[in-house]
C-alpha cells in the first residue's frame, strides 16, 4: 500500500500537546525492627501511604491531588494549617485496599509520564512486589503433591502442553461466557474440584464464533507458537536462527500464560476472581484424574507439580536387568543405560495411552500430555526442589546434563572453595566421580561430604585464593554505615 504526504494528517507544531503527568511518592515501614530497610518482598514490611498529583505538563496547578493512607489523618487540621483544600485524603483499612485504590485511580487517569524521586528503583519495585505478596494465598494454586524419596530407578515425567491456555480454550473460560452457578443448563462447562463448583461457562462446541475473547487469544498465541516450533526444527543446525525462534517461542508461551495470569492479578483491569479460580480448579482436578490414571497403569507416581507427573516403572519391569547385573553380565554403566532405555520406551507408550484417555473424557483434543525427559540419577528434597541428570530420547551418561530445580549452587559473597565443593557434592550424590564417571562403590552421604572437603584441605597445591570472601553493601537486610563497611 502506497502512502503519500497528502495522506498524512497535518500537525500544528505551535499547538502544545496535552500530556498528563503523574507525580508520586510512597511511605513505607518495617516491623522487623530498627535498622531494617523496607523491601516489597518481606511480609513484615508495608506501605502505609501513597501521595500523588495529576497535572498537565504545561500547567502549574495540579488537576487532582490525592493522599491515600492506612493511618488516620485529621484532614480538617491539615486544611486549616496549610490554608488549602486541594489535597483529597482517602483512608483505607488495609494495605491491600490501599494498593487497589492506587491502581484504580492511576488507571482511570492513564498519565503519559510519571515523575518522582527514584520511583523506578524503589517505589514501583516495592509496590509491585508487595502487590504480588498480598495476593498470594488468596486463591488455591496448582496441585503439588508430596514427593516420594529414595527411588533408585529412573524417573520420567509427562507434562500438559500449555496447560492453562488449553484449559481456558477447553472450558471457554472468561467473564463474557460465565453464567450463574445456579444455572441448570446441562450443556454448560462446569468447573468442579473437591465437590466445589468454581464456575459455569457457555460451551463453544468447537465453533470459533462462540469462543470467548480469552479463548481466542490463547488459541491464536498457541497457533503462532506451534508455527515457531516448526521453524526451530527447520533451522536446528543454524545457531543464529535457532536462537531467534527459541526466544520467540518462549515469548509466545509467556504471553499465553499471561492471558490467564492477569485475570488473577487483583490490580489488573482484566481481574476476575471467578475466572482465575476456575482455571486453576480445572487444572487441579484434571491433574488428579491423570495421576490416578497413571497409577492404574501400575506406574509409581513419585511427584506431581501443577502440570506434570513424575513416575517410575513398576519394579517388575526391571527384574531381568537386575538379574543380568547381579550375574556380572552388565557393567554398572550398561545397567544404568538399559534402565533408562526401558523407561523411555514405556514412557512413550504411556504418553499415547494418556492422550487417548484425555480425548475420551474431555470429548476434545485441546488437552494433551507429552513425555519430556527421563532423569537418572535423581534426588528430590521436597516440593519444587530436586536435582537430576536428564536424558531425552536416548541415554547419555557420557555428557552429563545436570538439572537443578529450586537449588542454587552459585552464590554471591562466598569463597570459590564453596562453589567447587557444592558442585562436586551434587555430582557425587548422584553417583558420579569428580571426572564425571560412574562411581562403582556406594558411600554414605555424610561420609561423602567429609571426604570431599578433606581432599581439598589436604591438597598441598590448594590456593588460599579459594577461601577469599567478597563483600558488598546490601541495605536489603541491614543498614551499614560507610565507616562500618
Amino acid at each position: 500500500m502506497l502512502i503519500t504526504f497528502k495522506d498524512i494528517k497535518k500537525i500544528d507544531y505551535f499547538e502544545e500537546p496535552k500530556l498528563l503527568l503523574l507525580y508520586w511518592d510512597i511511605e513505607t515501614l518495617s516491623s522487623r525492627g530498627p535498622g531494617f530497610f523496607p523491601v516489597g518482598e518481606k511480609e513484615d514490611d508495608y506501605v502505609y501511604m501513597i501521595q500523588f498529583d495529576i497535572i498537565f505538563y504545561n500547567e502549574s496547578i495540579p488537576r487532582k491531588r490525592f493522599c491515600l493512607s492506612t493511618i488516620p489523618i485529621n484532614s480538617q487540621k491539615f486544611y486549616s494549617k496549610y490554608n488549602s483544600t486541594e489535597l483529597i485524603f482517602i483512608e483505607l483499612p488495609t494495605q491491600e485496599q490501599l494498593l487497589l485504590k492506587f491502581a484504580k485511580l492511576v488507571g482511570n487517569y492513564e498519565p503519559e509520564f510519571e515523575i518522582g524521586y527514584n520511583t523506578g528503583q524503589f517505589d514501583w519495585n516495592f509496590v509491585l512486589k508487595k502487590a504480588r505478596i498480598v495476593e498470594q494465598g488468596m486463591y488455591d494454586r496448582g496441585l503439588v503433591i508430596t514427593p516420594i524419596n529414595n527411588i533408585k530407578r529412573p524417573i520420567a515425567d509427562v507434562n500438559f502442553t500449555s496447560y492453562y491456555p488449553h484449559a481456558i480454550i477447553q472450558n471457554n473460560i472468561f467473564l463474557e461466557k460465565c453464567v450463574s452457578k445456579d444455572s441448570t443448563n446441562s450443556h454448560l462447562n462446569v468447573v468442579i474440584d473437591n465437590n466445589i463448583v468454581y464456575g459455569k461457562f457457555l460451551s463453544h462446541n468447537n465453533n470459533i464464533n462462540k469462543m470467548s475473547i480469552m479463548a481466542l487469544m490463547c488459541k491464536e498465541l498457541l497457533k503462532k507458537r506451534n508455527d515457531v516450533k516448526q521453524k526451530m526444527k527447520l533451522y536446528k543446525n543454524d545457531k543464529t536462527k535457532l536462537l531467534y525462534y527459541t526466544l520467540l517461542s518462549n515469548v509466545l508461551k509467556i504471553f499465553a500464560n499471561l492471558v490467564y495470569g492477569e485475570t488473577g492479578y487483583r490490580y489488573s483491569p482484566l481481574y476476575h476472581k471467578e475466572v482465575a479460580l476456575s482455571v486453576t480448579a480445572f487444572c487441579r482436578a484434571t491433574l488428579k484424574i491423570m495421576i490416578d490414571f497413571v497409577r492404574e497403569q501400575e506406574f509409581i507416581v513419585v511427584y506431581g507439580d501443577t502440570d506434570s507427573i513424575f513416575y517410575s516403572l513398576p519394579e517388575l519391569y526391571f527384574t531381568e536387568l537386575d538379574t543380568k547385573y547381579s550375574d556380572g553380565l552388565l557393567s554398572k554403566k550398561e545397567y544404568w543405560e538399559e534402565q533408562i532405555k526401558l523407561t523411555i520406551l514405556h514412557s512413550k507408550i504411556l504418553e499415547k495411552n494418556i492422550n487417548e484417555y484425555l480425548k475420551q473424557i474431555m470429548k476434545s483434543i485441546y488437552l494433551k500430555m507429552a513425555y519430556k525427559k527421563t532423569m537418572y540419577s535423581f534426588l528430590i528434597f521436597g516440593k519444587k526442589h530436586y536435582v537430576a541428570i536428564t536424558h531425552s530420547d536416548v541415554p547419555d551418561l557420557n555428557n552429563l546434563n545436570l538439572l537443578l530445580k529450586g537449588l542454587k549452587t552459585i552464590k554471591h559473597n562466598v569463597p570459590e572453595f564453596y562453589k567447587l565443593v557444592v558442585k562436586e557434592l551434587i555430582y557425587s550424590s548422584l553417583g558420579f566421580n569428580k571426572n564425571f564417571s560412574i562411581r562403582q562403590e556406594e558411600i554414605d552421604q555424610k561420609e561423602l561430604v567429609i571426604q570431599i572437603i578433606t581432599n581439598y584441605v589436604n591438597k598441598k597445591e590448594t590456593l588460599l585464593d579459594l577461601f577469599v570472601f567478597t563483600a558488598k553493601f546490601d541495605p536489603t537486610y541491614a543498614l551499614v554505615s560507610a565507616v562500618d563497611f
